[in-house]
């Protein structure tokens, strides 16, 4: 084995593939594994490694695999960060829209001295949004989870339906890190920025929850079913890393 001997590596939260480059170094005295900024990861052996050498390097990365996929993400997160909005009014005065099902919602955004309100009628094409100017963000945030709490729901009980998969209680909630989660007991917990994200996207969000409703794991078999009701899978899931590092940032 030289130092261009490498393998696959499938990360956790995705279909993304990576090649784990694996080199010999004879100032090594233990096994060490690298995420280098522009992407490129190796694990580096001592010259003396005895046995499977391969292998014992591919069971370290695969023990550290979360590592790896938080390393990689706050890379590409750094790479793009300074294009993104800082705040949740500037992120709406750029895609001032919500979606109910595949329909665009124009939100229109004024501004009160009143108690702040929205008015949502998805039949209609726009949802006057009023704001207090003081807390533009932080009503704007509690509009937008009154919102989500309206629109998310009927639409996981319709994928949930043509499916074939039965879901409990539907939340909404602001997570800090996650799009959603789903318990053994088929209780959805959804974040309400999923209600921001286009429609194909959204619902590659609702389906990977569901999807826990028949492996409560990220097996082969979790990412099987995936791909059979979301054949585009890989590029929805590199579009939502893009959406996570624009949305989780405000």
């Amino acid at each position: 084995m030289d130092a261009e001997d490498g393998f696959d590596l499938r990360l956790p939260a995705s279909t993304r593939v990576v090649r784990v480059r694996i080199v010999r170094s004879a100032r090594a005295r233990r096994m060490t594994l690298r995420v280098r900024p522009d992407g490129a990861v190796s694990v580096t052996l001592p010259a003396g490694t005895r046995g499977d050498a391969l292998e014992k390097a591919r069971l370290f990365a695969l023990t550290n695999l979360d590592w790896i996929d938080r390393r990689l993400e706050r890379f590409a997160e750094d790479a793009r960060a300074e294009n993104f909005p800082r705040t949740l009014s500037e992120y709406l005065r750029e895609r001032p829209t919500i979606f109910a099902d595949a329909k665009p919602l124009a939100l229109e955004i004024a501004f009160t001295t009143a108690r702040p309100f929205f008015v949502l009628r998805p039949w209609e094409d726009v949802v006057p949004v009023y704001v207090r100017e003081a807390s533009a963000d932080a009503d704007l945030r509690a509009a937008l989870t009154g919102m989500a709490k309206a629109l998310l729901p009927p639409r996981v009980r319709a994928l949930a339906e043509s499916r074939g998969v039965s879901v409990g209680a539907v939340s909404v909630r602001d997570q800090r890190s996650r799009w959603g989660s789903c318990t053994a007991r088929g209780d959805l917990s959804l974040n309400w920025r999923v209600a921001l994200l286009p429609p194909e996207i959204r619902d590659h969000v609702l389906l990977h929850e569901l999807a826990h409703r028949r492996h409560m794991d990220h097996s082969d078999d979790f990412w099987d079913l995936l791909h059979a009701w979301d054949p585009v899978t890989p590029a929805h899931d590199k579009a939502l890393r893009d959406e996570w590092s624009r949305l989780f940032r405000l």
